[in-house]
């Protein structure tokens, strides 16, 4: 008797493990997803402001990358701008 309660609460264990894994994957999914669709409505812009001025850059002299800074499933976006405004708004932007 005891045995087929041990392996009842393994059981009951390895499902509710189980579960928890599946619904926090399917948040960093879902989340990831929505970083992804923000991040192609800036780049689809013919132009994005750059800096705290009211400097604006096109799109189309800037490349950009998607990275992992703080190790979770949702990346951050990185444009860099291959002629900035001036040197003192920086090359580099970070949307996260």
């Amino acid at each position: 008797m005891k045995k087929v309660k041990l392996r009842i609460w393994i059981l009951i264990f390895w499902g509710l493990f189980l579960f928890t894994m599946n619904n926090s994957t399917a948040y960093a999914a879902s989340a990831k997803s929505k970083a992804l669709k923000a991040y192609s409505g800036l780049l689809s812009q013919d132009s994005i402001k750059w800096g705290s001025q009211s400097s604006v850059v096109s799109l189309s002299d800037c490349s950009f990358a998607l990275i992992y800074l703080d190790n979770n499933a949702i990346p951050e976006l990185l444009i860099y701008a291959n002629y900035p405004p001036s040197h003192s708004e920086g090359y580099a932007l970070l949307y996260t």
